[in-house]
Order: C-alpha cells, then sequence, then structure tokens
C-alpha cells in the first residue's frame, strides 16, 4: 500500500512538474515573441507615419506652385521666364512625391537608388536649362514628368493605403494569437496548481 501511494505521489509530482514548465514558457515565450512583434510594428506604423508626413508637406508645396502655374498660363500675356521657373520647380516637387511614394511602398532598394539617381539629373538638367534659358527642354521635361505623375502618383498611394491595412491587419491577427496563448499559459498553470493541492490533500 506505501508502494502504490509512493508511486501515485512521484506521478502527480511529474505531471504538476510538467504542467509548471510547459505553462510557464507558454506564458513567456509568447510574451517574449510578442514584445519583437510589438517593436517591429511600431516601427513601421512610425515609419509609415513620417512618410505620410513629408508627403503631405510636399503636397502643400505642389498645391502652391499648381496655382501658381495655372495664374501664369491664364494670363493675356505669359512670361515665360517666369513660367519655365514655375515648371522647374514644379516638376521637382513632382519628382519628390513619385519618389518617394516609390520608396515607402517598394522592397527593391537597387530600382530606388536607380529611380532617385534619375530624379538627381533630370532635376540637375532643368536647373541648367533655367540658367541657360532654354526654357523649351524645360516645358518638354515638365510635360513629361506631368504624365508619369498623373498615371502613377494615385496608384502609389493606393499601394501605400494597402501596406498600412496589411501592417494592421497583422499586428491584429498576431495580437488575438498570443491573447490565446497567455489564457492557454494561465490555464495550464492553474491546473497545476489544482493537481499539486489534490496531491496534497491525498497525501
Amino acid at each position: 500500500m506505501a508502494t502504490k501511494g509512493k508511486s501515485k505521489g512521484l506521478k502527480k509530482l511529474r505531471l504538476t512538474h510538467w504542467l509548471t514548465i510547459i505553462g510557464g514558457l507558454t506564458l513567456f515565450s509568447s510574451w517574449f515573441v510578442e514584445r519583437n512583434f510589438q517593436n517591429n510594428w511600431t516601427d513601421q506604423k512610425e515609419n509609415l507615419k513620417r512618410s505620410q508626413l513629408v508627403i503631405d508637406i510636399t503636397e502643400v508645396n505642389r498645391s502652391t506652385y499648381e496655382l501658381a502655374y495655372y495664374a501664369e498660363v491664364q494670363k493675356p500675356k505669359i512670361d515665360t521666364p517666369i513660367v519655365a521657373f514655375i515648371q522647374q520647380r514644379l516638376a521637382r516637387v513632382y519628382l519628390d512625391l513619385l519618389t518617394w511614394s516609390k520608396g515607402r511602398v517598394t522592397d527593391d532598394a537597387k530600382g530606388y537608388n536607380v529611380l532617385i539617381n534619375a530624379k538627381r539629373q533630370i532635376d540637375e538638367d532643368n536647373r541648367k536649362y533655367l540658367s541657360t534659358h532654354e526654357y523649351v527642354k524645360i516645358s518638354k521635361s515638365f510635360n513629361n514628368i506631368s504624365q508619369v505623375f498623373g498615371k502613377t502618383y494615385m496608384s502609389l498611394d493606393n499601394e501605400y493605403s494597402d501596406k498600412v491595412d496589411l501592417v494592421n491587419e497583422n499586428e491584429k491577427y498576431w495580437s488575438d494569437r498570443f491573447s490565446f496563448l497567455y489564457i492557454l499559459g494561465s490555464v495550464i498553470l492553474g491546473i497545476a496548481f489544482i493537481v499539486e493541492k489534490t496531491k496534497g490533500v491525498d497525501e
């Protein structure tokens, strides 16, 4: 009888031991991994917010130059140097919006660097054309950039919105999973406590 009681006690001791380990590991690992995930989500969301702030500020510049441009071209007598200056500045704004919008949604670092270098070259050429009074070249460059901007800017903005939604969805999905693991770990530890108490009563 004593041997059976001792054997039963050892079995319960092993059970509570493993339940405590499993429950503790479940709680700790879910807490540890969630912290790492949370840091990643926070960084992503902060980067996306900062990128939108830059875009919003540049959009103000875009509106200012567009208003000035349309006001100039609608005058009875167009001042070509002023129009060329506004076109050069507005082209730069369009290029900035395109490159920054592309940069926040692409994972192709090499392709993005090519785009940045192209933007710099176009802007340098337009500055040179402005200083040498080659206004026709500025106008052609401006028209080409305007067409690209009109075709791609909204789609890049939609990609950004989709990326923000994806980050939020992933955060909610994994937060729900970690909440389940917290509950599971707590339940296992609760069972271990109950079994331990039952062992004490039996003894």
